[in-house]
């Protein structure tokens, strides 16, 4: 693979990567879920210098999320820890003159925040930057090959405060609304059929809708043990379940 054969590349997040947590653990701090920082730290460079602007621990790409797809034969000599004597920040190739050898492709992923580069320097740098929900300055065309992926929507980045269902013959609604006001609505539709609908929105407006079989199959109830049934016969349990 080169960076033009690669094709599409898929990777999942968690949809509340940009929430502040702890997302270690046991022995970890509160931080956003996807690094912050901007777009010509993470990757102005050139062919003299590959990574002019390291993280503040010497971080590749400031910090960002960094994938790097390397042929099978790059020895582990070729190798190094991100940050030295952190393991949790992962491995690199080292970059020398040997790293175009073994790098085929590379890809970034980072939060472009309004707190700027992550560097000693950025003094107004945080890793709990607030929400940035007044959007940008417009999209533009995308790069011949590119687009945004559709593989799936934004879900909410808070607790959810309350949640409200009701029923209307066979049609479930679930309303979830959550601690920052958003919220997503869930309409299960049991059809005549017997399959089960369920349509989403999204607090960002996205909607999915699949249609599955009734987990709770299609019931056919009879007489009970206090010998209730029609006189002509019970149903047998052969009968009772119907998928």
């Amino acid at each position: 693979y080169k960076t033009n054969t690669v094709g599409t590349l898929y990777f999942n997040m968690p949809v509340d990567a940009f929430s502040a947590k702890n997302w270690w653990g046991s022995g970890g701090d509160v931080r956003a879920g996807l690094m912050p920082s901007a777009t010509g730290c993470v990757h102005g460079m050139s062919d003299s210098n590959l990574d002019p602007t390291p993280g503040r621990q010497g971080e590749r790409h400031n910090g960002a999320l960094t994938i790097q797809f390397i042929q099978e034969t790059t020895p582990a000599s070729a190798l190094e820890l991100n940050v030295a004597g952190k393991p949790a920040y992962g491995w690199r190739v080292k970059q020398d003159t040997n790293w175009r050898t073994y790098v085929l492709a590379e890809y970034t992923a980072f939060w472009h925040s309004s707190v700027g580069c992550y560097t000693t320097a950025n003094t107004g740098w945080t890793q709990t930057p607030p929400s940035d929900s007044a959007g940008g300055g417009g999209g533009g065309t995308p790069a011949v090959g590119s687009d945004d992926p559709k593989g799936g929507s934004f879900f909410p980045t808070s607790a959810i405060a309350t949640s409200t269902v009701s029923v209307a013959g066979n049609i479930t609604t679930i309303v979830n609304v959550y601690v920052d006001g958003t919220r997503a609505t869930v309409t299960k539709t049991l059809n005549a059929d017997g399959t089960l609908t369920t349509r989403t929105v999204a607090p960002d407006g996205s909607v999915t809708a699949v249609t599955t079989a009734n987990p709770a199959g299609t019931i056919k109830s009879g007489g009970d043990e206090k010998r209730l049934q029609a006189q002509t016969g019970r149903i047998s349990w052969h009968e009772l379940l119907k998928p």
